[in-house]
């Protein structure tokens, strides 16, 4: 989709639910560059864009062999359930060194995937 037409279609959503780009507020998105740019664009620098948690652990369980995808699925999944910022962030970063380690594909998209 190209970026014209995702901004377009980012105003159109922005009228038909009558958001108030004056507030803060947080978009969560699946990834898409363009759509991110088209909701900076339309609702300004002040809104929070989040990365949808289920695209992220998708995009990093399906660069490891087949074999590990329940095994991370499920390290990943127990690290977004925690509480604490501090204990997921850390469950988080284990479960990278684990990858590091092992996988180098699934490094070179989990560090796409952080920033």
């Amino acid at each position: 989709m190209n970026k014209n037409k995702v901004a377009k279609q980012t105003k159109q959503i922005k009228l038909s639910f009558n958001l108030n780009a004056d507030r803060p507020m947080l978009v969560v998105l699946d990834g898409s560059k363009a759509l991110r740019s088209a909701v900076e664009c339309f609702f300004g620098k002040r809104t929070k864009v989040q990365r949808c948690q289920i695209h992220k652990r998708r995009n990093v369980i399906d660069h490891l062999p087949g074999q590990y995808h329940a095994e991370y699925e499920r390290k990943i999944k127990a690290a977004y359930a925690m509480n604490n910022y501090t204990d997921a962030r850390r469950a988080l970063e284990n479960v990278v060194g684990q990858i590091r380690i092992s996988f180098h594909a699934g490094l070179a998209c989990r560090d796409r995937e952080r920033s």
